[in-house]
């Protein structure tokens, strides 16, 4: 059976490449011929590298700052797209909706997910790919572990999602968060983990790169671009330590008194590899906190403006809550150098993936196409 899988898998993001790579190995390793299709809106090309958004510059700035930003998002945009022609099963590559419609239409089963491919202030006029708008009717469409990327839908939202999600003979989301808002819809889900928790620690270890540092270290991992406070926190818990302390940035190279190495241009390998190799991460991304968990290391995880509830979903399956530093917390090691009970842990992390493989396996096999056949 051929499974076509559409997700945001062309990010300069790792946690996007790797959910990919990790659901496309799931597939295969149970039998399943699986193809990520390579849809990468047009949006996303080249005059994205022209873009200021965020900062208020004259023409001369904006001038100044798109030549001073080009060899960084080049470069960085080619190292991620150079993963995913490697590790990725890639269809053709689609650049706009029309020829979804034309020629992705191949498939025994469609899988929408994982990542934020409902959110539609990222996704925009590309939104309704995501919900597998431009598969066969007579296909079986599922989601894995769809997220919204917020709690809450505006009842315009309502009346367009519903008859979307209606189309999907099984759902699924990544965030507990999410539950309502199917409820909101009229629809029925179920939380399951993030891809990347479908592949075991000792899969992920023999995917890692070599140690990218050879002092022990603490890592950290930090979206967006105000490192202060994680850099904070981390030189606290590495003087504790005697470590190093270490980032990883996808712009140029971050320079701060306690840092001692920041590291750029790095693949989805060399990250799995920074945190397993770590004594201690301090993060404030979801992928930080699900490779920290899943390779059992100790970790203080960072809360956000806007997407704690994605943090707080994965920490309350694992009930680990209490470890998260939410931005009016004084920064101080109580929390951070409370080791993780990984015994526990782990048994609350294998019932919940569990639940989840038994929930994608159950979905393909109750809903094969009466053509498709699995591989021998």
């Amino acid at each position: 059976m051929k499974i076509g899988i559409i997700t945001i898998h062309f990010g300069v993001n790792y946690g996007s490449a790797l959910q990919s790579y990790a659901l496309s190995l799931f597939l295969k390793n149970h039998g399943f011929e699986a193809e990520v299709i390579d849809y990468i809106p047009n949006r996303y090309g080249p005059r994205n590298y022209l873009l200021t958004t965020g900062h208020q510059f004259n023409l001369v700035q904006k001038a100044l700052f798109i030549c001073a930003a080009f060899p960084f998002r080049f470069y960085n945009r080619y190292v991620f797209r150079r993963f995913s022609r490697k590790y990725l099963p890639l269809s053709r590559h689609y650049a706009t909706y029309d020829e979804l419609e034309a020629f992705a239409q191949d498939y025994d089963f469609y899988i929408t997910g994982s990542d934020q491919v409902w959110n539609r202030d990222y996704n925009g006029e590309h939104q309704k790919a995501y919900y597998l708008t431009f598969a066969p009717e007579d296909r079986p469409k599922i989601a894995y572990a769809a997220s919204f990327g917020r709690s809450k839908l505006e009842s315009e939202e309502v009346n367009e999602v519903g008859p979307l999600l209606h189309r999907l003979q099984d759902i699924s989301v990544r965030e507990d968060s999410a539950l309502p808002i199917l409820d909101q819809c009229q629809a029925k889900g179920m939380h399951v983990l993030d891809p990347v928790f479908l592949l075991s620690r000792q899969d992920w270890q023999t995917f890692s790169a070599p140690r990218p540092v050879q002092e022990k270290y603490v890592f950290i991992y930090a979206l967006g671009r105000d490192y202060e406070r994680p850099i904070e926190l981390a030189s606290q818990i590495a003087e504790h330590l005697q470590c190093k302390v270490v980032i990883s940035t996808f712009y140029r190279k971050t320079r701060h008194p306690k840092l001692d190495h920041c590291l750029t241009y790095k693949d989805p390998h060399d990250f799995v590899s920074m945190i397993y190799h770590a004594e201690h991460v301090v993060t404030n991304s979801f992928h930080g906190i699900a490779f920290s968990i899943n390779l059992n290391k100790q970790f203080t995880p960072l809360g956000t403006e806007s997407y704690n509830s994605r943090l707080e979903s994965i920490l309350s399956i694992t009930q680990l809550k209490d470890r998260l530093v939410n931005l009016t917390d004084d920064l101080h090691l109580g929390k951070a150098l409370t080791p993780v009970d990984y015994r526990k842990v782990n048994w609350l992390l294998e019932k919940h993936k569990n639940i989840s493989k038994q929930f994608i396996l159950g979905a393909l096999h109750r809903n094969i196409h009466p053509e498709a056949r699995l591989r021998p």
